[in-house]
């Protein structure tokens, strides 16, 4: 991403000393004894969609463990809904959940900067006074900001987009 001061996913994971998730795990510790509003302020965003509450996206889990994640590119231009129907199908791996992608954002939160970071488990059925829709959590900024957001089923998301995922 010339120009824009933000380093490829490999460079910034290069940089950080972690390695690789091209293919590789990074450990992340996942702490689920928080409580959820504690999981969202260890991140330190700028912005939290009014969505993300504890009824929407609470955790169901109460451990404490390393998971391995990994970021896939996205690589084109499609709609949330239509990822996630793809990814669900995919054997050995799981699409990070709610408690997953706010412990990324809280240990890698210079990532969001450059790529939006969006996690697909666990996606919840939420009633907007507007509509009901699915979503899912989505890490996005740029270079002064952050922001924890909620990515309805029916958004597009670009194709600079990361997929967070899990080892089963």
């Amino acid at each position: 991403m010339e120009g824009t001061g933000c380093l490829t996913v490999r460079d910034f994971f290069s940089r950080s000393g972690d390695d690789s998730p091209s293919g590789d795990f990074v450990p992340v510790m996942v702490d689920c004894s928080l409580t959820f509003a504690e999981m969202v302020a260890a991140g330190n965003y700028d912005s939290v969609d009014r969505c993300v509450t504890p009824d929407n996206f609470s955790a169901v889990n109460s451990w404490k463990r390393e998971v391995g994640l990994t970021l896939e590119p996205l690589g084109r231009v499609a709609v949330v809904g239509e990822v996630f129907d793809r990814l669900i199908r995919r054997p050995l791996i799981t699409p990070a959940g709610p408690e997953e992608i706010l412990a990324f954002g809280a240990k890698f939160p210079e990532i969001q900067r450059c790529f939006p970071v969006i996690a697909f488990g666990a996606a919840p059925l939420i009633q907007d006074k507007w509509f009901n829709c699915q979503a899912s959590l989505l890490l996005s900024g740029n270079e002064s900001w952050r922001m924890l957001e909620v990515a309805w089923f029916t958004a597009v998301l670009p194709k600079n987009c990361l997929l967070l995922l899990s080892s089963l």
